[in-house]
């Protein structure tokens, strides 16, 4: 009994060792409002100085790495309904999807190798977001539990295909420790089997796309009026 238990704690230490000097948290900076600031990596091509973000923005499918086919549509979800909350004028992702399918683009995801100017005239869009989920699993070791997931987002703008900002970002929620009694072996993996359920997957998912959402500019409120009068009326 005590050697299948020492077999779980051996692992895990490794593991938490290894977590201890990442860039790994629990608690994200959710509410920092400096742009750029609590993530991972930011990028701009304007560097501080004034320009004008595009306003009305088309969020493309994310392109999916990972072996979770869900992923794709699940990340990219989270992100829209935290993008809904910056000053861009957003178009519905099923409206996107739908231009997509019937121009030909949304099928084998020809939309990314399609001109950006091509995209943004058929979806009225002054700019487009591109999505890379780079990570999204679920780590069990009895002991020790680790939900991760990892993004890459891009805002291009349509008229001359310039990335303006570039965000990078991964985030884990992990549970584990090491009990000294059989009674603290049960409750701690009891927590790890719940730490890896597909809610606290969701869960870091939101976390991750709400941090990377908090840290991106936005444009001035008036340019997001006079942009909303510029739209047709049938979109």
């Amino acid at each position: 009994m005590y050697r299948k238990i020492l077999n779980l704690i051996v692992p895990f230490l490794f593991l938490y060792s290894l977590t201890g000097c990442s860039t790994f948290n629990n608690t994200q900076s959710l509410n920092n409002s400096q742009i750029g600031e609590g993530v991972d990596s930011y990028k701009t091509s304007f560097q501080g100085r004034k320009v004008e973000l595009p306003v009305r923005v088309a969020i493309l499918p994310f392109e999916n790495l990972t072996n979770n086919d869900k992923a794709g549509c699940l990340v990219r979800n989270s992100f829209y309904s935290q993008f809904a909350s910056k000053r861009y004028r957003d178009i519905e992702l099923f409206e996107i999807d739908e231009i997509l399918d019937d121009n030909g683009l949304y099928e084998d995801n020809k939309y990314n190798s399609s001109e950006v100017s091509t995209l943004g005239r058929l979806l009225n869009a002054d700019g487009i977001v591109y999505g890379k989920i780079t990570g999204y699993n679920k780590l069990y070791l009895g002991l020790y539990s680790q939900v991760y997931v990892e993004l890459e987002v891009k805002l291009v703008e349509a008229s001359t295909g310039k990335v303006l900002w570039e965000v990078k970002h991964r985030t884990a929620h992990h549970e584990g420790e090491v009990p000294l009694e059989l009674i603290g072996v049960i409750s701690a993996i009891f927590r790890t089997t719940k730490n890896i359920s597909n809610a606290e997957l969701v869960s870091a998912t939101d976390d991750l796309c709400r941090t990377i959402v908090t840290a991106l500019p936005e444009p001035e409120l008036k340019k997001v009026y006079a942009r909303r009068s510029q739209v047709p009326s049938s979109l």
